[in-house]
């Protein structure tokens, strides 16, 4: 299971980063990236990993130094390009040969085998994300370089998980439409096996 801490802390990133970028306070933006980094390292810096403890101490010197120099609104530009090609690079080398599609796999950890022609969806389903965690990522570098920094925040820490969201929506009801004969879970229930699938050992 995922804890909760961790989910809020990542979740009020994005509305600390619009803040950050609306009242161009440096502190604001230090505390966002820490806020970020809190998130995603916690259950490390929990059970005492001296390597995730070593790798938070490195960033929270990196955040003092770019308060130092006053260059922290440019590393919020950052995780809006590392974060989706991250997810990116996870989809993309689940469908290399010699692999399962990570949406399939999921499915298959939760349900058992799939049929042939559910693991032939399942493969495109996960391109589609490949694709668009791509796309998130050229975006999110164009709009750094070529929009305000209040329309790059209004995209990249909004609309970017609107469209998630949304997406995640559409595909699950255009599989209960188009697999009518398979027993599908609920939205909840299909959401915890999302959310709980540790996609590290996928």
């Amino acid at each position: 299971m995922i804890s909760a801490m961790p989910v809020a802390l990542i979740l009020s990133y994005p509305l600390l980063v619009h803040l950050a970028v609306w009242s161009e306070l440096p502190v604001i933006q230090i505390l966002a990236l820490l806020v970020l980094a809190l998130g995603l390292l916690l259950p490390g810096l929990r059970q005492g990993s001296r390597f995730t403890w070593g790798l938070f101490l490195v960033i929270l010197a990196l955040l003092c130094a770019a308060g130092y120099l006053d260059i922290t609104i440019y590393l919020l530009y950052l995780p809006p390009i590392v974060m989706p090609l991250l997810f990116w690079g996870v989809f993309f080398h689940s469908l290399l040969p010699g692999k399962v599609p990570l949406v399939t796999a999921i499915g298959e950890w939760a349900r058992g085998p799939l049929s042939a022609q559910m693991r032939r969806y399942t493969r495109g389903v996960t391109l589609m994300w490949m694709v668009v965690f791509a796309v998130m990522a050229l975006w999110a570098a164009l709009l750094s370089w070529l929009a305000s920094a209040m329309l790059w925040s209004l995209f990249t820490n909004f609309i970017n998980y609107l469209l998630i969201v949304l997406l995640f929506v559409a595909e699950f009801v255009y599989r209960k439409w188009r697999f009518q004969d398979h027993d599908h879970p609920g939205f909840l229930d299909y959401l915890k096996i999302v959310v709980n699938a540790d996609i590290r050992k996928r």
